[in-house]
């Protein structure tokens, strides 16, 4: 850390901690509370204010994320990986709970399990409905299967 401009180390920093603790990126530059940067830039001996010029949207925090993700050895996510997702909500979650709330932090649990940097919160969004659907036909076509026999 020591090669970067301050506003950078003190972004750096900040990141690497919201990652630790949330196992993900802030969704938006200002998502990490304000007390948290002052004790972070107090850490570095920075002023919590220059974390206002660190910048969301160039090279340096693509490569700090990429930096932050290998340390904790955690990878981004890829389409076979959603797919495994969906069918693991089928099989082991929406059996048992419904719950949207209760879903997205399975969802997220098991990301972080997996050590898989979540997506977005639309594409998670997408992710569950997905689920959802693929539930429901299979228990539609388990309750027609049954029915030819009289099971139910």
């Amino acid at each position: 850390m020591e090669n970067k401009f301050d506003e950078t180390r003190l972004g750096f920093a900040a990141l690497l901690k919201f990652f630790q603790h949330e196992a993900r990126f802030p969704k938006q530059k200002f998502e990490i509370p304000r007390t948290i940067l002052a004790y972070i830039a107090k850490q570095l001996s920075l002023d919590p204010n220059l974390y206002a010029k660190y910048d969301w949207e160039g090279r340096s925090i693509k490569r700090h994320r990429v930096q932050i993700r290998e340390f904790f050895g955690f990878r981004e996510i890829t389409v076979q990986d959603v797919e495994e997702m969906t069918q693991w909500l089928s099989e082991y979650v929406l059996y048992h709970d419904q719950d949207p709330t209760h879903i997205e932090t399975f969802v997220h649990n098991r990301f972080r399990e997996l050590k898989l940097e979540p997506p977005s919160t639309d594409r998670i969004d997408r992710l569950i409905r997905s689920a959802r659907r693929f539930f429901s036909t299979a228990n539609n076509t388990n309750f027609t299967y049954l029915a030819q026999f009289n099971f139910i």
